[in-house]
């Protein structure tokens, strides 16, 4: 070891350095992973802080997922920001992202993956052949689910987050979203032994919002989203506090948004264990993008 000590000093002399109390690419390893202030993280995008924070109130996923750093003295944790990073340069039009970098779908928890098109399957859902894949998104044959590969996320904090568009259609538009079996073996295929967002389109129901805990029943009345439009839907559960809601215009929070909180996920969900919590969507309207962040 010191054999190794003494040819690294000499080294390091010999370019004109001086040895330390660290050598430097240790020193900028720890530079790299610590916290990322808005000076910082908009000089990692090759913007000034103001163009940055402009940038962030058009965005409002970006803006979301960043977090308290547009406040004074916010800060992001290195391994957040380089998940958006590929999203943030793309969306900007700031630059071409290296293939090996661009997220061409095949799914890993926690990015956002786009649905649809050319993308690949997600690798985290079940196979699912009844799902017609356009262009721009996901549409359903009638009732039908895709649900995530593990079943035990009653055992685990998870955020899911839906990115969907419901227009005017007839009661087989109505689009879901929830945890559970997802059983849909019942009279109107609504998902059994789930906790579910039913979301009609604007000319059912005046758009009706329905959370349920069981099929065709109501746990309570959401509110009404009357207008056809892109939403999405955030499922959010924090040890046994579960809290459910839409991000209505998908535009940031406002005063439209609709959201319930539950103290006891298991008040609401006894049906539950750890094996059988699934997440899943499907039904009417078409999904454009999912985010599954544990």
């Amino acid at each position: 070891m010191k054999k190794d000590s003494d040819r690294f000093r000499k080294a390091v002399e010999q370019t004109g350095g001086q040895i330390g109390t660290t050598e430097p690419i240790a020193a900028l390893a720890l530079l790299f992973e610590s916290e990322l202030d808005l000076p910082l993280a908009a000089a990692e995008l090759n913007l000034e802080p103001a163009e940055f924070q402009k940038l962030l109130k058009r965005s409002p996923e970006l803006a979301r997922s960043l977090g308290n750093i547009q406040s004074a003295g916010g800060t992001v944790q290195r391994e957040l920001f380089g998940k958006v990073f590929v999203d943030a340069v793309g969306e900007w039009k700031l630059g071409t992202v290296a293939p090996k970098a661009a997220r061409a779908g095949g799914g890993k928890v926690g990015e956002w993956i786009e649905l649809g098109g050319k993308n690949k399957y997600p690798d985290f859902l079940q196979p699912q052949d009844q799902i017609v894949s356009e262009k721009d998104g996901w549409t359903f044959n009638g009732r039908h689910y895709a649900m995530t590969k593990k079943g035990d996320y009653l055992t685990k904090d998870f955020t899911l987050e839906l990115i969907y568009t419901l227009n005017n259609g007839d009661s087989k538009g109505i689009a879901y979203a929830g945890f559970g079996e997802a059983d849909r073996g019942t009279a109107y295929n609504e998902p059994k032994n789930s906790v579910f967002l039913a979301i009609h389109p604007p000319n059912v129901g005046k758009g009706e919002v329905r959370l349920s805990n069981s099929p065709a029943a109501t746990l309570h009345g959401m509110g009404r989203i009357p207008k056809e439009g892109t939403h999405r839907v955030i499922i959010e559960k924090k040890g046994d506090v579960v809290t459910i809601g839409i991000d209505v215009d998908n535009d940031g929070k406002s005063d439209d948004d609709i959201e319930k909180s539950f103290p006891d996920i298991k008040t609401v969900a006894p049906f539950l264990n750890k094996k059988n919590t699934y997440l899943f969507f499907g039904g009417g309207g078409k999904f454009t993008k999912i985010r599954i962040t544990e």
